[in-house]
């Protein structure tokens, strides 16, 4: 294929300091993009060992549930090996790819055909599914990242496949690290299933970094330009230069759709078979057009084609209409049955019985989805009139079953899965709506047999909702900021809790003491750790007035120490007075403490240690107030600590979108747009940052605990579909 050339700068060819600019930039990109992911290494791996730990409570298979425990302990109780591992790895791993493309050295193939056994077959598939789904969500990035490598190093172009800092380098580099803790086959397996966008380093911010790092040196700074037409180039090859044979042929649903597709009855699937003797739907066509040797030839005939156009006309025609007119909650009209009548139109012998069963198929995958009750009408609607469309790109390439990244099933995906933040006031003037309306028109209109339409589309639609992200972020701004001195003053009390928790759990301190401390002295250590970045002293002189305060109270053993106190109780009770009025404290209950102080202080002094009945005593009743206190511990937190209904924030990841219940029973959809570093906060918002609402993870806890709020997950929609028609896991 010819490939137009990329410019070098905005300004035109590469100057002739190229090679010194190149030699002091490109290391510095490697420091900054080790640095970028080194920072995040530990925060992924607590979303790792989380996940891991999850699957091990959840799955039905007792060997992934032992799988993923045992690989849960490992990285748990190896965490710093793993993370030091892990930086070392990337930093080694990226700066020989950078090496190996400056020396001009083909990128490795993603899967090596001559893997010396079928596991390790496996093992890259699994590496290259989850290398697909990052170049996937970092695609826009990746784009311009590619773009302005080859500028700064004077080349026409450079794919993603040799980018030093390509998704493989890091899917690698976890893997080697993952070997380095655990050599266990199956927990290697079953760390590689949980990875993915949702579940790894932010590769998205590294990358990000990356280009404006290279910006800022003047490497194309207005990149746009060149980056839409590397996408015009790449346009025709995108679907086939993102699909692994291997990974098409071992994918989760291949051996039931090959049996589905294969089976004598319209839509009745074999039994499964694991093997792969029968013969293969999807192989590819060698350079000179001819199928592989297990090849079956799935062409689909010019009348079928024809009659497909024609019924897509009159399903656009019928189907628009009523979808105009339609926001309520009542089902399209339209459904699925629509394929099924297809047979009725054609004469015998026009459909083969692959073509058959790829139409029962895709009918039941519609079905599913306008059965779903998350899915609004509107968009239910808009699937309607895609029908045809989708069963013409499944004709053509029945791969649209099992390749998650087909461009026709990656718009349903896209199209759905952004659907749940749909303005049910607005209706049909939504403009989430209004774009996805205008895209299904464009597929009813242009979709012929060029897939790459399907490309441009989910570009447009990706588009839309980087606009809709970039107005979220603009009004985040001052509810982060709310957020972050929110969690502050969090992070702050359990802090001074936990002061106090340690010096009163002893049992030494009075009970009216004790109420004080946990009351107004809560609030002066407080406030000293909430300022204790610009003021630390003022931590250890609260910390150091109350142990004061304890010790004045305690049995002292001798004259000597009686005397100390006399001395020393002055300034005491002057501290203590300077912290309550700095907290403005000054109810008539103050009065009353220190009277009682006052009578505890006296009755120290005159207390004789020698009194050995009256010590006995005062050491059992210490004894009885340390007891009392830690069963009333245990009491409160046993049902944080076992109760799973108390953690459900912690499953929650930045995109994902709840069903949130006002007081009056009103269902807003929202979307999480922002957790603190620490998980103690949470902002929700809805499209575009209309509403935003922010939370404490307690408040979240609660509201899903109760069914006030539940989590809304549209995403792989095709997928959960094809796992209910198929029967699959």
């Amino acid at each position: 294929m010819q490939h137009s050339t990329i410019p070098a700068s905005p300004a035109g060819p590469i100057p002739a300091d190229a090679p010194v600019r190149q030699a002091a930039l490109l290391p510095k990109l490697v420091d900054i993009g080790h640095a970028l992911a080194g920072a995040q290494i530990e925060a992924f791996r607590y979303r790792l060992a989380d996940a891991l730990l999850k699957l091990s409570e959840t799955s039905l298979r007792p060997a992934e549930e032992q799988a993923s425990f045992h690989a849960y302990n490992y990285l748990r109780n190896q965490a710093p090996v793993f993370c030091e591992t892990l930086s070392e790895i990337i930093h080694t791993n990226t700066a020989a790819a950078l090496h190996d493309l400056e020396l001009g050295r083909p990128a490795a193939p993603r899967l090596d055909p001559k893997a010396d056994n079928f596991e390790a077959m496996e093992d890259q598939v699994l590496q290259d599914e989850v290398n697909l789904a990052l170049e996937q969500h970092c695609a826009d990035a990746l784009a311009e990242l590619n773009v302005r490598i080859a500028a700064l190093l004077g080349r026409e172009r450079i794919d993603t496949d040799t980018n030093p800092w390509r998704p493989q380098v890091f899917v690698q580099s976890v893997c080697q690290a993952w070997r380095n803790i655990d050599g266990e086959r199956a927990s290697l397996r079953v760390m590689l299933g949980q990875l993915g966008p949702g579940c790894f380093l932010r590769l998205d911010a590294v990358y990000a970094a990356l280009n404006a790092a290279l910006a800022g040196k003047g490497i194309l700074p207005d990149i746009k330009a060149a980056v839409r037409a590397r996408k015009r180039e790449m346009a025709t090859a995108t679907f086939a230069a993102t699909t692994s044979p291997i990974l098409l042929a071992r994918g989760k649903h291949y051996n039931r759709v090959r049996d589905w597709l294969l089976s004598p009855g319209k839509g009745q699937a074999a039994e499964v078979a694991d093997h792969l003797n029968l013969p293969d739907l999807f192989g590819a066509q060698d350079a000179v057009g001819n199928w592989q040797a297990n090849t079956i030839n799935v062409a689909v005939g010019p009348r079928l084609f024809g009659h497909l156009t024609r019924l897509q006309q009159q399903l656009d025609a019928s189907v628009g209409d009523a979808a105009g007119t339609d926001t309520g909650a009542a089902a399209p009209a339209a459904t699925a049955t629509v394929l099924r009548h297809i047979r009725s139109g054609l004469p015998d012998g026009v459909l083969t019985t692959v073509d058959d069963n790829t139409i029962e198929l895709l009918a039941r995958i519609v079905d599913y989805l306008l059965a779903a009750q998350q899915i609004p009408v509107p968009v239910k609607h808009l699937l309607v009139r895609l029908q045809i469309p989708l069963l013409k790109a499944a004709l053509m390439d029945r791969k649209f079953f099992i390749n998650r990244t087909h461009p026709a099933r990656l718009l349903v995906d896209k199209m759905v899965a952004c659907s749940v933040g749909w303005d049910v006031a607005r209706g049909q003037d939504d403009p989430l709506l209004v774009t996805m309306s205008q895209i299904v028109q464009r597929v009813m209109t242009e979709f012929d047999q060029k897939t790459f339409l399907f490309v441009d589309l989910c570009g447009q639609l990706d588009a839309f909702l980087a606009d809709e992200q970039r107005a979220m972020d603009n009004v985040l701004a001052v509810p982060i900021a709310a957020g972050l001195r929110a969690e502050r003053l969090y992070n702050a009390q359990q802090a001074a809790h936990a002061q106090l928790t340690q010096r009163l759990d002893t049992g030494a301190v009075p009970q009216f003491v004790e109420s004080f401390l946990e009351t107004q002295w809560l609030r002066i250590l407080t406030l000293a750790y909430s300022i204790r970045e610009k003021k630390p002293e003022m931590l250890e002189r609260a910390l150091s007035a109350m142990d004061d305060l304890i010790w004045s109270l305690q049995v002292k053993a001798d004259a000597a120490e009686r005397k100390q106190l006399l001395e020393r109780l002055p300034t005491i009770l002057g501290n203590v007075n300077a912290w309550l009025n700095a907290i403005k404290w000054d109810e008539p209950e103050r009065v009353r403490f220190f009277a009682l102080l006052a009578q505890r202080h006296a009755a120290v002094v005159r207390i004789q240690n020698n009194n050995s009945s009256a010590r006995v005593e005062a050491e059992i009743a210490i004894a009885r107030r340390a007891s009392e206190r830690s069963l009333a511990r245990a009491r409160r937190n046993a049902p944080q600590g076992t109760s799973p209904d108390n953690m459900r924030s912690a499953g929650l990841c930045h995109g994902d979108w709840l069903a949130l219940q006002d007081q009056d029973g009103t269902l807003r959809y929202m979307k999480l747009a922002w957790i603190s570093p620490a998980r103690s906060q949470f902002i929700f918002a809805g499209r575009g940052g209309s509403k935003t609402l922010l939370l404490a993870a307690t408040e979240v806890d609660l509201a899903l605990q109760q069914g006030r709020a539940r989590t809304v997950a549209l995403d792989r929609v095709v997928d959960r579909a094809l796992d209910a028609v198929l029967g699959t896991d």
